[in-house]
């Protein structure tokens, strides 16, 4: 996949009309634009990103609300401002809105983060990459836990060390996994049923969980899912830059990330999503096992809300395809458990924030274990995450 063109689209219309509702907005209501902030200094484009886009080899287009070409209209409805990348294949998000606000009108952090980006999308053309074969590599694990699912009596149920729960099912749909990503390439494999590889030898790595919702696959339920995620490593640290989700029992699969716009498959509907903030109550998706007081001191603060129960990471894709605004998780987890849907909603224009309220970043090798973190359609929530830790 190779970035064609880069597009700014700025959260305000074009021309003179539109330009004074903007400067009404900052005026009287304290609205503003990150983007704008970014680009321009008063009513001029700064100087250094003008020379920044006139010298950048990938075209960078800047556009208003009013002035956007259909294609981009239909990427980035619901999502400005934020600048996306054309690809041949459509777009992938390059900045949101939080990523945005973050930089504070530096053109400098803005060109940081943008480098970064388009290289985890070079670093793609090195790696044997397909979406659509890893999403085929979920399905057949997911066929085999299926077939535990609905063709045995006996889970034959044992404790792991850290005493959650292992199944047939889990060690089946790994076998898959793997057979399915070593096929591809010789990329390392850190699976939370075992280890290909060396992941420190390489700049990318598989994340992969083979049946996240163990417990929700005994009390056969449904709510379990299969989750592989292609990993870049920073140091130690790692971010997500594709995911799969896929959740046998409804067979609907949900993929995205840094490399590829956001999709759901599935027998009710087919095609790209996006989060979806709700403008009125807000829909916060919990846990259907684990549920503390800090789930319940946060959902307070948050004021009138629709709670909706979910289990595994079906909760953050729910975030990812507009079904919900929040997924808080105070809870334990492990790497595995959520890098691949945050690769998901990542690419449906969501965020992932740890604590701090920054985005979230994984160790792989040490210490698998994550902080508490929150899934969210925009950052609206953040500060008060933030003041609930």
């Amino acid at each position: 996949m190779t970035i064609e063109s880069m597009w700014g689209v700025y959260h305000a219309d074009g021309g003179l009309l539109g330009e004074l509702r903007y400067v009404m907005g900052v005026a009287f209501r304290g609205e503003h634009c990150s983007l704008c902030d970014i680009t321009h200094s008063i009513a001029w484009e700064k100087g250094e990103m003008k020379e920044w886009r006139n010298t950048s080899e990938i075209p960078f287009h800047l556009v208003h609300l009013n002035e956007r070409p259909e294609d981009v209209e239909a990427a980035t409805e619901g999502k400005t401002p934020c600048i996306v990348g054309k690809t041949n294949s459509g777009f992938v998000i390059l900045a949101t809105d939080e990523e945005l606000t973050s930089f504070d009108g530096s053109v400098d952090l803005l060109k940081s983060h943008l480098e970064e980006k388009l290289q985890q999308i070079s670093s793609q053309q090195t790696t044997t990459f397909s979406p659509e074969k890893i999403v085929e590599i979920a399905i057949q694990a997911g066929e085999a836990i299926m077939d535990v699912y609905e063709n045995s009596d006996d889970f034959e149920i044992t404790q792991k060390g850290d005493e959650s729960p292992l199944t047939k099912a889990d060690i089946a749909a790994h076998e898959v996994i793997v057979e399915g990503l070593q096929s591809i390439d010789s990329t390392p494999i850190v699976s939370e049923e075992g280890r290909v590889g060396d992941p420190l030898s390489s700049d990318t790595c598989w994340l992969v969980d083979p049946l996240d919702g163990t417990k929700e696959f005994i009390k056969r339920n449904g709510m379990f899912t299969v989750n592989i995620a292609l990993m870049q490593r920073n140091g130690s640290r790692w971010k997500p830059l594709f995911g799969v989700v896929h959740a046998p029992a409804s067979e609907t699969t949900w993929y995205g990330g840094a490399l590829t716009t956001s999709q759901r498959h599935g027998p009710d509907g087919t095609g790209p999503m996006m989060v979806q903030p709700s403008e009125g109550k807000v829909k916060l998706v919990a846990s259907g096992s684990h549920r503390g007081e800090k789930d319940e001191s946060f959902a307070a603060a948050v004021g009138e809300h629709e709670l909706v129960r979910m289990g595994s990471s079906l909760k953050a894709c729910i975030v990812a395809e507009g079904g919900a605004d929040l997924y808080p998780r105070f809870g334990p987890t492990s790497c595995w458990d959520i890098a691949a849907a945050h690769a998901v909603v990542s690419g449906a224009g969501g965020i992932v924030v740890g604590p701090d309220g920054k985005t979230l970043d994984y160790d792989l090798v040490e210490e698998v274990l994550n902080p508490y973190f929150l899934v969210a359609a925009d950052n609206r929530w953040t500060e008060t995450w933030v003041q609930h830790q």
